[in-house]
């Protein structure tokens, strides 16, 4: 198979796509206007500047058609529908598999109409879209797209590599999603005084994201600059020695299908301290195998967090419950086995056409 992806190279997800594919044996490439965050594939990386999304992408159109045509692949998935998506679309490519991770599509429809419309177009000019969750699935098929164009699999996490490791003193709460608008940082912040003044812990934050300022601002304003360790992002063994380490994991989204990294916190028993929204649902029953939290509470997130680690019986029985399900849900090769014959069935119906 002779693969070609187009996604945002700093992002895991596209790296993770591109090595599991290239470890198979496929011929990959992969496309991106973002610098790589490093790839088994062979990466074409399109220099773009500081310019907005609805410009920089339009204006490396050219450059895409011109490398996919050398490319000449069996194949081109498109992840994220907006961006990645809209171009290959419209610039016909075919067979083309886009994939959809959360925001991209549960979110626009509040964004405005000509989001929406472009979206709607992109997904019915895919052959198959790929969604890692019910939410997403239900959201693409409103758009229009029946369920039989829909592929429905987590993208899964190295089982073998997350797993649980002896917990730190103090206990280590954890929060890796990026600090953008859409995974709410603010909330876990304004939390954290409560859990702080009664309990002794270590909270860490990923370091990464276009809210970075207002973030720093916040922890400023609220004199826990000594409190809270950033770290920069991490390769997927050393997030793996911090989440297995860890006490408690905690994910504020607005909005999520299924989160990679909440699923390697479940695999490493890490409690999960997750927003009450659809797509954590899927994963997490309230009060059995982690905690659902409201969306723009504090002192209700703070409670979550504190009777979390009051109660180490609660996190024993969710740690072995969690590491069951991620073995049986949410493995990346048992899934991504799934997509990869998607795939191949899709190159041999083009072929036979």
């Amino acid at each position: 198979m002779k693969l070609c992806v187009l996604g945002d190279a700093s992002y895991p997800h596209a790296g993770n796509w591109v090595n599991y594919f290239k470890n198979r044996g496929a011929e990959v490439h992969l496309i991106s206007l973002q610098n790589s965050i490093g790839t088994s594939g062979i990466e074409h990386t399109i220099p773009s500047k500081q310019l907005p999304g609805f410009i920089k992408y339009p204006l490396s159109i050219g450059k895409i058609v011109s490398l996919i045509k050398s490319i000449n692949p069996d194949i081109i998935n498109a992840h994220f529908v907006p961006n990645y998506g809209f171009l290959s679309a419209i610039i016909g490519a075919r067979p083309l598999v886009v994939s959809c991770f959360g925001s991209d599509v549960l979110e626009p429809p509040r964004k405005g109409i000509l989001r929406k419309a472009r979206i709607k177009y992109t997904l019915n000019k895919a052959d198959l879209i790929t969604t890692d969750g019910k939410i997403l699935k239900d959201a693409v098929n409103k758009f229009g797209i029946p369920y039989s164009r829909i592929l429905n699999v987590p993208i899964g996490i190295d089982t073998p590599v997350f797993k649980p490791l002896k917990k730190t003193l103090p206990p280590k709460v954890v929060y890796m999603r990026r600090l953008e608008y859409v995974c709410n940082p603010e909330l876990f912040v304004n939390a954290l005084p409560i859990v702080i003044s009664q309990c002794n812990v270590k909270p860490v934050m990923l370091d990464m994201g276009s809210y970075r300022e207002k973030i720093f601002s916040l922890v400023k304003k609220l004199g826990l600059q000594s409190k809270i360790e950033f770290v920069p992002f991490l390769s997927e063994q050393k997030l793996a020695s911090l989440l297995g380490e860890s006490t408690v994991y905690v994910s504020t989204s607005f909005s999520d299908s299924t989160s990679v990294t909440l699923l390697e916190a479940m695999s490493c028993g890490a409690f999960p301290v997750v927003t009450d929204i659809i797509g954590n649902r899927e994963w997490i029953k309230n009060g059995v195998n982690g905690y659902l939290t409201p969306l723009n509470d504090p002192a209700k997130l703070a409670d979550k967090i504190i009777k979390a680690l009051s109660n180490p019986l609660l996190m024993e029985k969710a740690s072995l419950k969690n590491t069951e399900i991620i073995k049986k849900y949410g493995d990346r090769y048992t899934n991504m086995g799934i997509v990869e014959s998607a795939f191949l069935d899709l190159i041999k119906k083009y072929k036979n056409k």
